[in-house]
């Protein structure tokens, strides 16, 4: 059965296999990767009959994927093979199979500008026809049985035409993140700082600079945090290695990147867009989590008394959105003037770990 739009399969309710595929929904909500960024029904997000329902009164739904399962999508759509004992592969096999069944998008997001940052722009075009072609295939009754290890193969696909994109051209919002996460650093590997002076500094060095960079910030709030998890935030950080720093800061702007891009697809939804992130990295299922919160002024406090305590989370908040009003006023640092800042902040960091 090929399926060109899933909707149809959707319809056919004799043919629509309604246990199959709640059972992949229960599989992707055991593993906490899909994060819905509004108040899901109380059946859940990914309960078939209540996606059916809203979509049959218009609703579009979109999940925005990390690099990470992103790059697996592509993979097993390209290698047809999968690694059962690895949760990740899963994970992406799960989701893809859902969403053709559900007739759902996937949109890779900055995925693939994030692998042609890491590895090359060549590979990250290669790697996005075979995620095209897995995520616009169809075939979603064979995507499911293998989805769930009841065939041993996936169905045959065509790698997808290949896609003009710019890859090689740096994304502002990257370099900004980029650079509130090398100042992060910096007050990271300052010794004999408290973690509230470590963050106070680091909004009133963003509000100094202009940087208006709210995920990073949000990033930035959680690993200084006394009671945010460490624990694989900065990859690297704990090394004196300024290469190998630098590369976790790298990783953690992407990270951030990835979160902004999020937030802006919330904020330009209309009311019958469904907007959900998939991932499976914990830390950055906590950050997407803490800022869909934060994106909501009333939550602001409450949000941040979970890494702080009542009178730090209030005084945080205060000072949130004291900046944001600040930044809205003015313009953001120039493309110039952000390579210059991004030089001073590498160097500033180097430096720190030189003494």
């Amino acid at each position: 059965m090929f399926e060109e739009d899933a909707a149809v399969f959707m319809c056919c309710e004799s043919n629509f296999p309604h246990l199959k595929v709640q059972y992949l929904s229960e599989l992707i909500t055991s593993s906490r990767a899909v994060i819905p960024a509004y108040t899901p029904p109380e059946v859940g997000a990914l309960d078939i009959r209540s996606i059916q329902f809203e979509q049959t009164n218009g609703c579009r739904f979109v999940v925005h994927a990390d690099r990470q399962l992103v790059s697996r999508i592509a993979r097993i759509s390209k290698n047809r093979t999968i690694k059962r004992d690895n949760a990740t592969d899963c994970t992406a096999l799960h989701l893809l199979a859902f969403c053709q069944a559900m007739g759902i998008t996937i949109d890779p997001s900055i995925s693939y500008y994030e692998l042609a940052d890491t590895v090359s722009a060549t590979n990250a075009l290669d790697e996005l026809t075979w995620f095209r072609a897995g995520d616009h295939g169809g075939q979603a009754d064979r995507w499911i049985d293998f989805a769930l290890d009841l065939i041993d193969e996936p169905p045959f696909i065509q790698q997808s035409e290949g896609e003009e994109i710019a890859l090689d051209v740096p994304i502002h919002r990257f370099r900004r993140n980029y650079l509130v996460m090398l100042k992060a650093a910096e007050l990271l590997k300052t010794p004999k700082t408290k973690p509230k002076k470590r963050f106070d500094a680091l909004l009133d060095w963003a509000a100094d600079r202009l940087v208006v960079a709210p995920s990073a910030l949000f990033y930035a709030n959680i690993y200084l945090s006394p009671k945010g998890p460490k624990k694989n935030a900065y990859k690297g950080i704990g090394s004196n290695d300024f290469a190998q720093i630098k590369k976790g800061v790298r990783n953690a702007a992407w990270d951030t990147t990835f979160v902004g891009h999020v937030i802006e697809a919330v904020n330009t939804s209309t009311e019958t867009d469904r907007v959900l992130v998939a991932t499976a990295d914990h830390y950055l299922q906590e950050l997407c989590r803490f800022a869909f919160q934060l994106s909501r002024e009333e939550q602001l406090e409450k949000a941040l008394r979970n890494y702080w305590g009542e009178h730090d989370a209030a005084d945080i908040a205060d000072q949130f959105l004291r900046m944001r009003q600040c930044v809205n006023k003015h313009k953001d640092v120039s493309t110039k003037s952000m390579s210059e800042a991004i030089t001073e902040s590498e160097d500033a960091l180097l430096d720190v770990l030189s003494r």
